[in-house]
């Protein structure tokens, strides 16, 4: 890299700096931009993929050391590990131009471990852990629930029986803890990505487009490392390796997602092959995601799917 392009790159950087500190700093101490927190990976990423690795992992200690100014040390540092490392994978692996599959596998572990890292380091920091956090937001619904309850004057049976609803979704919560986790790592690894990509190709940068949901479809061998896990879910289980109940309830919610997201996508594919325009599909499928009258079907739909490929995508070209 020339001078000129070395003093573009660092003045390019300076200035997203700049803004991901505004950002950040803006995300943290105003309640309704708290979503900005989201995205803060992506001036990373773009400096990473636009002007190389070493600039980003630059860009972020500026960044730590500016935030640091403003908040606890340990506070900084906490963004420089969770930001810093999906953002540097993604940022690498776009400016050396792997798939977009990989991309997205290597960017979600690495916000696996750094969550990992965040939730082990919360208590030292903050004083609380994300159990803790759990287990106050159901203690407040309970209180808020007796609450209104006891100024409604409602049957005594009534209130025990939404209780004890209230319990067992707490209970099912701090199960399925650690794969929602993972789950929530995909997530907003796969949105960092998408957002990063758009700003990237408005500059010129060459970056793969996702397919459409449409065509969201499972790896290959998806169902026999599928049948692997259940037997070994099984065999954990029987044996009693680890505790069932946690395990059980993991497997189950993970595939669940999985299967339901596969159904959506095949009910968004027969969508669109009916000439249903973009607009109107996405209403239909919103509005099928968020009636949990449709999950089993969606599940059902996505299992038939992953199984006998009902879509033949291979004859679509993808």
């Amino acid at each position: 890299m020339n001078t000129r392009k070395k003093t573009s790159a660092m003045v390019e950087s300076a200035l997203i700096t700049a803004i991901a500190v505004v950002f950040a700093l803006a995300g943290i101490y105003i309640p309704f931009l708290t979503v900005l927190l989201l995205f803060l990976p992506v001036p990373f990423i773009i400096i990473g993929a636009k002007n190389g690795c070493k600039y980003s992992v630059l860009s972020l200690v500026v960044t730590t050391f500016m935030m640091g100014g403003f908040m606890d040390p340990l506070r900084a540092l906490l963004f420089f590990i969770t930001v810093g490392s999906v953002s540097i994978v993604i940022g690498y692996m776009i400016e050396k131009k792997y798939s977009l599959s990989l991309t997205i596998l290597a960017g979600s572990i690495s916000a696996v471990m750094s969550s990992m890292i965040f939730f082990a380091l919360m208590p030292q920091i903050f004083g609380y852990g994300p159990i803790e956090i759990l287990q106050s937001a159901f203690q407040q619904s309970r209180e808020m629930y007796e609450g209104l309850i006891n100024m409604s004057g409602a049957e005594t049976d009534l209130v025990q029986e939404m209780l004890t609803r209230i319990e067992q979704m707490e209970t099912l919560y701090l199960l399925i803890f650690p794969t929602s986790i993972i789950l929530s790592s995909i997530a907003t690894t796969y949105i960092n990505y998408l957002t990063s990509g758009i700003i990237l190709r408005r500059i010129g940068f060459s970056v793969p487009t996702p397919k459409s949901f449409a065509y969201f479809r499972l790896p290959k061998n998806f169902m026999m490392g599928a049948l692997v896990i259940v037997i070994l879910t099984y065999v954990a289980t029987r044996f009693s390796i680890v505790k069932s109940d946690a395990l059980n309830a993991n497997v189950v919610y993970l595939f669940q997602v999985i299967f339901v997201m596969l159904g959506l996508s095949v009910v968004s594919f027969f969508l669109e092959k009916k000439g249903i325009g973009k607009v109107l599909r996405r209403v239909i499928l919103v509005f099928i995601f968020l009636n949990p009258i449709f999950y089993l079907i969606l599940f059902f739909i996505g299992l038939a799917d992953a199984i006998m490929n009902i879509r033949k995508l291979e004859n679509q070209g993808v």
